[in-house]
C-alpha cells in the first residue's frame, strides 16, 4: 500500500508512535472499530489479502493477529475517500 495519507499527518503519527504515545500495532477488535465499515470485519481482515496489505503480525501461540496503526488508518482515509 502505498502512502496516502497528507504528508504532516503521517509524519506526525510517525513521531508519536516512535515517542510511544501510540502504538505501532493494534489488536484486530480495535482495528474493526477504527475502520467502521461493515464490509470490514474480523474474518476479512484475517483474509490472506488483508494480513498482507494492513502488516499483520501473530502475536503469541493462538489465532490472534494485531495490525499496523498507519497502514489501518490509511485504509480508512482510502475507504471513506478523503483522499484519493
Amino acid at each position: 500500500m502505498k502512502k496516502i495519507l497528507p504528508g504532516h499527518t503521517y509524519w506526525t503519527l510517525t513521531a508519536l508512535i516512535e515517542a510511544n504515545v501510540l502504538p505501532a500495532y493494534i489488536k484486530t477488535s480495535k482495528a474493526v472499530k477504527l475502520i467502521n465499515d461493515k464490509r470490514f470485519h474480523r474474518a476479512k481482515l484475517y483474509s490472506d489479502e488483508y494480513k498482507e496489505l494492513l502488516g499483520a503480525k501473530r502475536v503469541g501461540s493462538g489465532r490472534n493477529y494485531e495490525f499496523d496503526l498507519l497502514k489501518v488508518l490509511q485504509l480508512k482515509y482510502q475507504l471513506e475517500n478523503y483522499l484519493e
